[in-house]
């Protein structure tokens, strides 16, 4: 549909919600899609309690009536043919997760203790947080026995990325906890196979004594190189102090 936001905005009165902080924030009432596919965003539209997945004929309907059309049902998503066999897929598992006057909703993380790691701050990790958290799911800020998923966010799952990345008490605590430890690939296949996905293909290995030795290293030169800045900082405080009292 041409011209969408200018449609709900300028005449029907609604707010369009875009960027990646709005979106993962939360509060908007309808998701409009033109095709279900991998994207972030539909991930966490399909998890989100009470948000309609409608599609673009919502838009056009709107358009036509020149007023938010209130009956939905006809333009949801799990009422549409699906074009292609992954896209029945999807549908099927809108379906599941959204709920409906047959089947009540499921949350597909309902019970989860997710520890949710990257090296660095991303789109994509506000985006899973997001997920797992409207999907049930309750996130840790610190990997504990508590976990039952360790989920790794990295551009490499190779053992001796995955090493660089985990520290060694790490290690320990997900083999205590026995949680299981996967890459992040797995929240969103998770959600748009409806949970039919094989759990194995997403595990990362950590059982390589080697691994865990390296992993352990590198946590050992991490603390090493901690306590050298903070002696260095020490040093240039205490020559800056012997400096001002001399004058």
């Amino acid at each position: 549909v041409k011209n969408a936001r200018q449609l709900l905005e300028g005449e029907l009165g609604a707010v369009v919600v875009t960027g990646k902080h709005k979106i993962v924030g939360g509060g908007w009432t309808h998701f409009v899609a033109k095709k279900l596919g991998r994207s972030l965003p539909v991930v966490l539209a399909m998890v989100t309690p009470d948000v309609p997945i409608l599609t673009s004929e919502f838009l056009v309907e709107c358009r036509k009536t020149n007023h938010l059309v209130l009956d939905m049902r006809p333009f949801e998503w799990t009422t549409a043919e699906a074009a292609s066999v992954s896209q029945q897929t999807i549908i099927s598992a809108v379906k599941k997760w959204k709920g409906s006057e047959e089947a009540p909703r499921v949350a597909p993380f309902e019970g989860w203790m997710v520890y949710l790691f990257s090296a660095k701050k991303s789109d994509k990790t506000s985006f899973l947080r997001a997920i797992l958290q409207q999907g049930g799911a309750t996130i840790l800020e610190e990997a504990s026995e508590r976990m039952t998923h360790y989920v790794l966010i990295s551009e490499s799952y190779s053992q001796r990325s995955v090493a660089r990345q985990i520290m060694g008490f790490e290690v320990d605590m997900i083999r205590s906890s026995k949680a299981a430890f996967l890459r992040s690939d797995y929240i969103v296949d998770y959600v748009l196979s409806g949970g039919r996905v094989d759990h194995g293909r997403y595990l990362i290995e950590i059982d390589n004594d080697d691994n865990l030795e390296e992993a352990k290293n590198v946590e050992a030169a991490q603390k090493e190189a901690s306590s050298k800045r903070r002696r260095r900082a020490l040093r240039r405080r205490t020559r800056s102090s012997k400096g001002g009292g001399g004058r």
